[in-house]
């Protein structure tokens, strides 16, 4: 079990993955307030149909990068969310 120790890799990583986050938090809260159609994969997470909370989403997001950066299908990803 990796320790959370500052100056290492996995410490650094857990900062990063926090930061992230937020960013990805800020996004989605400024996305909802504008209430604007956005056709991209996010707009396709946060709209009606998905019935995700602002949590649900990022969370998809982020496990969905992970399924990408491990099998390099993101085209498939996102046409399955687009009915493609």
């Amino acid at each position: 079990m990796p320790i959370n120790v500052p100056g290492t890799l996995f410490h650094k990583a857990m900062k990063a993955r926090k930061e992230l986050a937020q960013i990805l938090a800020q996004i989605i809260s400024s996305r909802r307030q504008r209430k604007q159609d956005y056709k991209d994969l996010l707009g396709s997470f946060m709209g009606e149909k998905a019935g995700l909370t602002d949590e649900g989403v990022a969370e998809t997001v982020k496990r969905r990068k992970r399924k990408g950066l491990r099998c390099g299908e993101n085209g498939g990803v996102f046409a399955e969310r687009n009915g493609g």
